[in-house]
């Protein structure tokens, strides 16, 4: 086995927990470990590496190690690939935003919504692979389509109320937001579909996309692009999943996504003044628990219908679920 493993970073790594990963992993294959002289100061190995700025444009870190994460690339590479899709005539489908519900629901803890009345804005937040946005719900589609995670990492519903309950486990608030004081040329969705049936193996794509190919630089890669049909057919295919789960697709599209019974979330990166926004619904999720009416199988949609109570939205989710 080789060790000359190709690392190019976006970003120095100065983080201990790799550090130390990585020195596991290497001495994990004796083949490997025994080509290796065991004092070599991995620390100082990694200050070495140089310091990216952020307009650079080199590829992202390739990994050693199976199913690496999705690599991202520079915003600059995203607008001239999806220039690049225009001029093909492949650009992505019209929108509709006609089609965007009226209203959208954001579920927060008591806490948080205590600072959005301090300060009189909800702020994005930062959140898994798609930077800082806003997450929000569409209530029918949550009822309909958000029961049916439950084979990759356990029940997806227990995560989503361990996240927005926190550590604490403190009241969680359902907030109800009117589109149409949003942007809605930027409000993004993400089909939960996609992320869990993507998210795990398209850095794996990526990273067997570059060795194919021997592309060490963004730039490389986009003249690649623009001489090799072979090549952009595949990497279109591979960036179109990229885009969704680190930009969302915008949300005037979100009609293909319920046609096919996605279960979607909506992104929105920009501030959201509250002077419309509205308070539906608090619960303590510790106590609620605890009540004959909390189903531990659908332990999300428990909570929020429970949050609806006495609201319009109340006697459509009973409806959907039967």
């Amino acid at each position: 086995m080789g060790t000359n493993f190709l690392i190019t970073g976006l970003k120095r790594v100065r983080n201990k927990s790799f550090i130390n990963l990585l020195r596991r992993e290497v001495e994990k294959s004796s083949s490997c470990a025994d080509k290796i002289n065991s004092a070599i100061d991995f620390k100082s190995l990694f200050k070495t590496l140089p310091k990216v700025q952020s307009s650079a444009r080199e590829l992202p870190l390739i990994s050693m190690f199976k199913n690496p994460e999705i690599q991202f690339y520079s915003d600059d590479f995203v607008n001239k690939f999806l220039e690049m899709l225009n001029e093909k005539g492949l650009s992505v489908r019209k929108t509709n935003l006609n089609k965007i519900p009226r209203f959208l629901y954001h579920l927060t803890t008591k806490s948080n919504y205590s600072k959005m009345l301090e300060t009189g804005i909800m702020k994005p937040a930062k959140e898994g692979l798609c930077g800082e946005n806003i997450f929000m719900l569409d209530i029918t589609n949550f009822f309909k389509h958000w029961t049916k995670f439950n084979a990759i990492g356990g029940n997806h519903q227990k995560r989503l109320l361990k996240k927005v309950s926190g550590a604490n486990k403190e009241d969680i608030v359902l907030l109800k937001i009117p589109t149409n004081q949003l942007k809605k040329e930027k409000l993004g969705i993400r089909s939960q579909d996609v992320i869990y049936s993507n998210a795990e193996y398209l850095g794996g794509e990526q990273v067997e996309f570059i060795k194919k190919f021997n592309c060490q630089t963004e730039e490389e890669l986009l003249q690649l692009l623009e001489k090799d049909n072979d090549a952009f057919s595949q990497f279109a295919n591979i960036f179109k999943r990229y885009l969704h789960l680190t930009k969302g697709t915008n949300a005037g599209n979100q009609r293909l996504f319920t046609t096919r019974k996605d279960a979607i979330e909506y992104i929105y990166p920009y501030v959201i003044d509250m002077t419309n926004v509205k308070k539906i619904g608090q619960i303590n999720p510790s106590e609620f628990e605890l009540c004959a009416e909390f189903n531990p199988n659908r332990p999300m949609q428990s909570v929020l219908g429970k949050l609806l109570e006495g609201q319009p939205e109340q006697k459509g989710a009973l409806l959907i679920q039967g």
